[in-house]
């Protein structure tokens, strides 16, 4: 039987009663469960509620297969809000969900990493297409796409302290 930390099980029963949207849910089995954003926060809103969630659960992962879920788990999140996103930013979760599949198919930690550092890179392409013309995308579109490349970026720092490759 595998034990867990006070914070672990105090996180986790936080997020659950936080906003429901996914947890890590460290107390029952060590599982994460589908994020799913709420829709009256708005597209901004939603996105921002999924990458502190998504950041919270990625802090509790040690291992590559573990961040991998967490990032799988945004991206599904990503899916029921990227419809509200600006046309550019629609395809973030599929960016996201990508870079979860080559994490856990990473043979290094350097791999694994690099694979989180081209989906970074995807993200800040799709925030440089935005129109500059449409002022309530731009801001839309800048802010969602800023909080995943930073959730993004989270991964990747985890990943370099992570094991299990």
């Amino acid at each position: 039987m595998r034990s867990f930390s006070f914070r672990a099980v105090v996180g986790a029963a936080f997020l659950l009663l936080l906003s429901g949207v996914f947890v890590f849910d460290a107390a029952a089995d060590n599982s994460l469960r589908r994020l799913a954003a709420p829709s009256e926060a708005g597209p901004v809103g939603s996105v921002e509620t999924l990458s502190r969630q998504a950041s919270v659960t990625m802090h509790h992962c040690s291992t590559a297969q573990c961040i991998g879920d967490a990032l799988d788990l945004y991206a599904i999140g990503l899916r029921d809000v990227a419809p509200q996103l600006p046309p550019a930013l629609r395809s973030l979760p599929s960016v996201v969900a990508t870079a979860a599949r080559r994490v856990r198919a990473a043979k290094t930690i350097g791999e694994a990493v690099q694979a989180v550092t081209a989906a970074i890179a995807e993200v800040h392409k799709a925030i440089t297409l935005l129109k500059a013309d449409d002022s309530d995308a731009l801001s839309i579109g800048t802010r969602a796409g800023t909080l995943v490349a930073g959730t993004l970026q989270i991964a990747s720092n985890r990943l370099e302290k992570a094991t299990g490759l």
